[in-house]
């Protein structure tokens, strides 16, 4: 059973009862078969399979049609796996090919006014800062990252907004690593909420329509006051299917 399943059946017992220690246990036991463990295997698998088959020697004209026709089949499993797993990033959030440093600025100070403003319209409590830092990263592949990270944090803000979540205790957004075969970015949102709202939340995320890869949940009762506090994590993978397997980078 995956997670949208558990999700879709067992929700209102998550939300509800015994949160603390159920929301713990079961996500935590089912997160290493998330959408992006589960994909990424598979990713690696496709390409090991593809590359040995490119070192097997042939003999007959035959032999080599069939493993040419594997060969292609694998291929293009691959590339489907990695288009799954790939997030589609806006123009918006893309740096041009000049004037990188200033587009970057630029694009995190609107993302930031923008932000504000949507959550001030249920008055809803946000790091303005959403999870980038003062300081310009050196590079364009982390900028790049760092972008992505903060279209993300747009829909989920949007989401929140609208299902009336109460605030966001904290953003942080971890850019992936290197350039290797797969590398991955997560963002981690913090957030104060009821029952309720978080489920309904927790539902936008994972819309098949337009899914975001929801690898963290973790959920408990605070000591003091009420509702619930909620840790997600959500990962922006890349895969770059030129590069070795076994060069991964992770923020």
């Amino acid at each position: 059973m995956d997670f949208e399943e558990i999700w879709s059946k067992h929700k209102q017992f998550i939300m509800m009862v015994g949160i603390g220690i159920v929301a713990l246990l079961v996500f935590q036991g089912v997160k290493t078969a998330l959408f992006t463990d589960d994909t990424g295997r598979a990713v690696a698998s496709a390409a090991r399979n593809q590359r040995d088959l490119r070192q097997e020697p042939v003999a007959g004209s035959s032999d080599i049609r069939s493993l040419e026709e594997e060969e292609a089949a694998l291929g293009a499993r691959l590339e489907r796996l990695a288009k799954e797993m790939t997030l589609t990033v806006p123009e918006t959030y893309r740096l041009p090919e000049s004037n990188v440093k200033s587009s970057f600025i630029r694009v995190v100070q609107e993302t930031r006014d923008k932000v504000a403003e949507i959550a001030g319209l249920r008055n809803i409590r946000i790091p303005y800062e959403l999870g980038v830092p003062s300081v310009t990263p050196n590079t364009r592949e982390e900028m790049a990252r760092y972008l992505a990270g903060l279209y993300v944090v747009e829909r989920v803000v949007t989401y929140a907004v609208e299902e009336e979540v109460r605030r966001f205790e904290s953003i942080e957004v971890k850019p992936g690593k290197g350039g290797g075969f797969l590398s991955e970015t997560r963002v981690i949102f913090r957030i104060s909420s009821d029952g309720p709202s978080l489920a309904a939340l927790v539902d936008r995320i994972l819309d098949p329509a337009d899914r975001l890869n929801l690898v963290q949940f973790e959920v408990f009762h605070p000591a003091r006051g009420g509702g619930l506090v909620a840790t997600l994590g959500i990962a922006i993978p890349e895969i770059h299917l030129d590069k070795p397997i076994g060069e991964e980078g992770v923020g």
